[in-house]
């Protein structure tokens, strides 16, 4: 079964958002209240929905190194400092991701703003492909993978593993092992930094099987393409729903791209 995607009958920037709400509307009624958005470009548009650890560049890595990943979760924790918290592996891999290693995590969030800003952050007008917004539903995932239809925690979620335990190379107890599923799970995370928080940040954590989640479980994905004759009217929703990229990464180093990019636009 192909996932769904969907092109734009009309290039009207309100069509587009009627079909966005109506999607919501159904995963609602599917009893998920917390419908999951991604934005990618029009340079990243081709992407499948697969973590940076299983793209090709680091699958030939795994094949040389087979403890790949666990020797960067490793050395990680061992160098990392006081940010490294020694009671919980999941906070750890939060912050790889938040640092830009490669992790199995995919990042999501609960703000369609949010997800259209990142669409259209660096947008190629001469580009082939479309920006677009992807709509996950988290509880139709979840019940494909674990058979319950929620969001988890996993240092809330009882008896779920640490995430060490999930790539240990040594690990044997079966009470472990049963949780490596095949398939990608969705997560609730603790907000433990001021951009999980502004981003309103989820992640999908992949397992066993590197296919991207549109291969993986079609019926959860729903990819909308931004028409070219939308993006102005999609930049000024963006403005005025008040997005830039410092409320989204909340630090000084993005607060001087975001003052720069205000003023000198106008000169």
């Amino acid at each position: 079964m192909p996932y769904n995607i969907f092109k734009m009958k009309t290039n009207s920037w309100q069509y587009f958002l009627d079909q966005i709400y109506h999607r919501i509307i159904l995963i609602n009624k599917d009893g998920c209240d917390v419908p999951f958005f991604r934005g990618q470009s029009n340079r990243k548009s081709s992407y499948k929905l697969i973590p940076k650890i299983y793209r090709d560049d680091f699958l030939l890595i795994y094949k040389k190194k087979p403890y790949f990943e666990y020797d960067l979760y490793f050395d990680f924790v061992t160098k990392g400092g006081r940010q490294i918290n020694k009671n919980s592996t999941w906070h750890n891999l939060f912050i790889m991701q938040h640092y830009g290693l490669p992790t199995r995590l995919l990042d999501w969030t609960d703000n369609f703003a949010t997800a259209l800003y990142f669409a259209l952050n660096g947008y190629k007008e001469n580009h082939d492909n479309l920006p677009e917004i992807i709509i996950l539903n988290p509880y139709t995932l979840n019940r494909a993978s674990f058979e319950i239809g929620e969001l988890m925690n996993p240092e809330l979620t009882r008896n779920f593993p640490r995430y060490i335990d999930l790539i240990d190379r040594d690990v044997k107890d079966k009470k472990t092992t049963k949780y490596r599923k095949q398939l990608p799970i969705a997560i609730y995370p603790y907000r433990f930094n001021k951009r999980l928080i502004a981003q309103g940040g989820y992640f999908t954590f992949h397992g066993k099987n590197k296919k991207g989640i549109e291969e993986l479980v079609p019926k959860a994905i729903y990819r909308y393409q931004i028409p070219k004759d939308c993006i102005k009217d999609a930049m000024k929703f963006i403005e005025l729903a008040g997005i830039d990229q410092y409320k989204l990464f909340t630090d000084l180093d993005s607060l001087g791209k975001h003052l720069n990019s205000h003023f000198l636009s106008k000169y």
